[in-house]
């Protein structure tokens, strides 16, 4: 990461610790900056920085102010809902900030009821495809035959080499082309990270795609695609390899196989390897969302289109870095910061995103901060409201980790690999509530590495039940029930891990 990475307050919490406990809980909102004063509006505490007070006393004097603005719009709500009210406040009132002039602008309707994210359709009324699942023929739109089945001998134990054999059929006779077999191209048929093993028995050469969900083999390759390496991540339809006989074949063909969840799964079910990808995706449109961008006047204004794309891109790369995309439209807001910093935040109940920025604040920076507070969406998305209660080291770690090359500033996905260079500077059970914006990027760098250990370690369904089981303090999670080891223990193994 570069040094100008750690100017400002990258996607950096500062709200106090209590604010996220209990029903006060608003989820993935963030950046009430540290330099924050209540000045003209905080009477006897005015001068006094927003950490120095004792944080209900913080929250419900701020709530105080917004009641005297709004009186009785915000008497129908319930606590949930009054936290991020005043959340959002706290995020658009920076210094010297104007509240009636902020109230006046907002939309209480809009604010006042949490909706509810229904199944994306396509216009005909089809449900779009899931691009993590596995979906189509990696042999893209060849025809291709089954030369041996889920059940075949040949792969029993299903346990150990539970797939499908398939073979090009270029003539539509059911048969084998072997010719027109070697050296075919396979392509990705989900979204994953690649893992590489070659010359391997009975496999050959092979290629593993996997996400949170999903995990997809395809072996027997004749060799790999140019320039694909351990940790690149695909999406479906991306050129993965060419199909050869390696290893234990008796001929060139494909022997591909699906995991769900850890278990293996029977690829003729839901998952159409059979239909050509172009096909498949004529007939049910890859699921899609919206992302609309709106800007404070004067900011970035011949860059919008340039970042609009650059932050498109960035959505695509950490839906394939997490594994799960989001499950509706996402609105994001570009707007001006007073003194020049950078900060973010997501809003994820009303899919939501601000980014504080200003002209002077280059846009790859900009792009970092989205990328990370997509990842606090994509979370709540999968994980549903359990992730307002996540505790704050994975809740902000994976978030940090999904951001993946973007937060680290260049080509590099490997939190551990920066960890490992930069060195531990702190525990990873700490608040970092006012700190400076170096100890809480290295905090964050930390988390973001002990998310990558947890998961490379132990695989995503732990995980998953780990995230879900928080209060939002850090190191809150239940460590012990989930993997049968504390967090101290844990945070010995992540050391060692770190250290080799």
């Amino acid at each position: 990461m570069s040094a100008e990475y750690q100017e400002g307050q990258e996607g950096i919490s500062r709200l106090p610790p209590d604010f996220y406990s209990d029903d006060n809980n608003s989820g993935g909102i963030s950046q009430a900056p540290p330099d924050f004063y209540f000045d003209d509006y905080a009477d006897e505490d005015a001068g006094i920085p927003i950490d120095k007070l004792p944080p209900s006393a913080w929250w419900w004097r701020y709530y105080e102010l917004l009641e005297e603005y709004v009186g009785d719009k915000i008497d129908g709500l319930s606590t949930r809902e009054k936290a991020i009210l005043v959340s959002l406040f706290c995020v658009s009132c920076v210094v010297s900030c104007s509240i009636p002039r902020i109230v006046s602008g907002f939309n209480f309707n809009a604010y006042g009821q949490v909706p509810v994210v229904s199944p994306i359709e396509s216009a005909e009324g089809k449900e779009k495809l899931d691009p993590n699942m596995p979906m189509g023929s990696p042999f893209g739109d060849k025809n291709v035959v089954i030369t041996q089945g889920y059940d075949g001998e040949s792969h029993q134990p299903t346990r150990t080499m539970g797939g499908i054999d398939l073979a090009v059929d270029e003539n539509g006779d059911g048969k084998a082309e072997p010719e027109s077999t070697l050296g075919a191209p396979i392509y990705a048929t989900h979204a994953g990270q690649i893992k590489i093993y070659l010359d391997t028995w009975p496999g050959g050469n092979c290629v593993i795609i996997e996400n949170k969900k999903w995990l997809t083999k395809y072996c027997h390759l004749d060799k790999v695609a140019e320039g694909l390496t351990n940790g690149h991540y695909v999406k479906r339809g991306d050129l993965i390899g060419y199909a050869g006989s390696t290893g234990q074949s008796s001929g060139p063909h494909l022997h591909y196989e699906v995991w769900q969840s850890g278990k293996n799964v029977n690829p003729l079910g839901q998952n159409e390897p059979l239909t050509k990808l172009s096909d498949l995706e004529a007939n049910n449109p890859i699921s899609e969302i919206s992302i609309n961008f709106h800007y404070d006047s004067g900011l970035y204004t011949n860059l919008q289109e340039q970042l609009e794309n650059e932050a498109i891109a960035a959505y695509d790369y950490v839906v394939r870095r997490f594994g799960a995309g989001a499950k509706g439209d996402i609105t994001i807001y570009i707007s001006s910061q007073q003194g020049c910093n950078l900060n973010g935040v997501a809003d994820t109940q009303f899919r939501r995103i601000e980014v504080r920025s200003c002209n002077e604040i280059p846009l790859k920076r900009v792009v970092a901060i989205l990328a990370h507070e997509y990842v606090h969406q994509l979370t709540h998305d999968e994980y549903g409201d359990a992730h307002l209660n996540a505790d704050r080291i994975l809740l902000e770690g994976i978030a940090t980790w999904g951001a993946g090359k973007y937060w680290l500033g260049g080509t590099s996905e490997d939190f551990r690999e920066y960890v490992k260079k930069q060195g531990i500077g702190f525990p990873l059970q700490i608040h970092p509530y006012g700190r400076s914006a170096d100890e809480i990027n290295t905090i964050y760098y930390q988390w973001a590495s002990f998310v990558q250990f947890l998961v490379e370690e132990y695989g995503w369904d732990l995980f998953d039940e780990l995230y879900v089981s928080g209060n939002y303090e850090p190191g809150s999670a239940r460590y012990q029930e989930v993997y049968g080891k504390s967090l101290d223990d844990l945070e010995k193994e992540w050391r060692e891990w770190i250290d080799l």
